[in-house]
């Protein structure tokens, strides 16, 4: 999500902090919601009686939480180390967009 977007407003506006700040702050919410639902529904696992689910459900939840987070924060910090040209450019080609 983050990407793609990221990639759309960057070809729109041409600078890339503004690409940035309006990418995350419109994808970003989305990412956030499902998320967020999918963790809710996960994190129930830990009242289970079979220790290996309840441990599951625990992890699965750290792991998308921690997946949730790196997304809205690694892509765009990535992005902007390694430059625009090299990363969204080529992956609006890449997608054919």
């Amino acid at each position: 999500y983050i990407l793609s977007r990221l990639a759309e407003e960057y070809q729109d506006r041409g600078a890339l902090p503004d690409a940035i700040y309006a990418a995350v702050t419109t994808t970003g919410k989305a990412v956030i919601f499902t998320a967020t639902t999918l963790v809710a529904g996960v994190i129930f696992w830990m009242f289970s009686v079979i220790k290996f689910q309840a441990e599951m459900g625990i992890l699965l939840a750290f792991l998308m939480t921690f997946n949730m987070i790196g997304a809205i924060l690694f892509i765009p910090v990535m992005i902007s180390v390694i430059g625009p040209e090299r990363t969204l450019l080529r992956y609006k080609d890449a997608v054919g967009a």
